[in-house]
C-alpha cells in the first residue's frame, strides 16, 4: 500500500471515528454532539436476558418501615429462571434466591420489607436491599452469569414524586434510561405493584428534532426523546 493510499485510508479511520464519538446522546438534553470520551463500556446481553426489564420503582417511602420496591417484567415469550440474579443500586446490590421465575407476561416484585412481601403474589423479600437514593441513584438488574439484564439512572427531575408515590415506565419496549419513557403513578394508592402501570402507553410517535446546529465542522442535533443510532458508516 503506498503513502497516498495509507493516508487517504486513515483519514477515513479518522472521520469514522470522529462519527461515532459524536453520535453520543446525553441523557439528560437527548442531545448528539462531540465531545472527549475517557472510558467505553460494552456489556453483551445473554439469550433471554434483554426480555426482563425495569417496569416500576418506588424509592420514595412513604414512612419509615414502609417498603421501598423495585418491579420488573418479562416482555418475551419464555420463562426466565431469576434464581442468583443481583439487583443493585450504584453502590450495593442484593442477590435473588433460587426457585423465583417469571414468566411471559408477568410482574415480579422485589422489597425491602417483609411486612409487605408475598410470595404468592409474587412479592419477594430480600434482605440485603440496596436502598436507593431519594436524590437520584443506578437501578440495575443482572443475570446470574452476571450480564446486564436491564439498567437506568433516575434523577430528581423524573418527575419528583411525592413521598409513597412510584415511577411507571411508559413503554416496556423503549430505552430505560430516557426519562421521558418515565411518568409518575396516578393509581389511589400511588403505585400499582404487579399490576399494570397507570403510565403504560406505547411510543409510537417518531422523536422530533428540537435542534441542528454546525459547530467546528461537526453537527449538533438535540431530539424531543432518546434515538438509537445504526449504520453510522454508511
Amino acid at each position: 500500500m503506498n503513502r497516498m493510499l495509507k493516508c487517504q485510508l486513515a483519514n477515513r479511520l479518522l472521520l469514522l471515528a470522529m462519527i461515532i464519538i459524536s453520535a453520543i446522546i446525553l441523557p439528560t438534553e437527548n442531545e448528539v454532539f462531540a465531545f472527549g470520551v475517557e472510558r467505553v463500556f460494552l456489556e453483551m446481553q445473554a439469550e433471554n436476558s434483554e426480555q426482563v426489564v425495569i417496569n416500576e420503582l418506588l424509592y420514595r417511602r412513604r414512612a419509615a418501615g414502609e417498603p421501598e420496591f423495585v418491579e420488573i417484567f418479562n416482555t418475551g415469550t419464555t420463562e426466565v429462571d431469576l434464581g442468583g440474579w443481583k439487583l443493585s443500586d450504584s453502590e450495593k446490590g442484593a442477590t435473588i434466591p433460587e426457585g423465583i421465575t417469571l414468566y411471559p407476561g408477568a410482574y415480579i416484585v422485589f422489597t425491602d420489607q417483609r411486612s409487605f412481601s408475598d410470595p404468592s403474589a409474587s412479592i419477594h423479600y430480600l434482605p440485603s436491599w440496596p436502598g436507593f437514593s431519594n436524590a437520584g441513584d443506578a437501578v440495575v438488574l443482572k443475570n446470574a452469569e452476571g450480564v446486564l439484564a436491564d439498567s437506568l439512572y433516575y434523577q430528581l427531575d423524573w418527575g419528583r414524586p411525592k413521598a409513597g408515590v412510584s415511577i411507571e415506565r411508559k413503554d416496556p419496549s423503549a430505552i430505560s434510561i430516557d426519562s421521558s419513557n418515565w411518568s409518575l403513578s396516578s393509581a389511589p394508592f400511588g403505585s400499582t405493584p404487579n399490576e399494570i402501570n397507570t403510565a403504560f402507553r406505547i411510543d409510537r410517535e417518531s422523536p422530533q428534532i428540537r435542534f441542528v446546529r454546525l459547530m467546528n465542522d461537526l453537527i449538533h442535533i438535540a431530539f424531543t426523546e432518546f434515538v438509537e443510532l445504526t449504520d453510522l458508516a454508511r
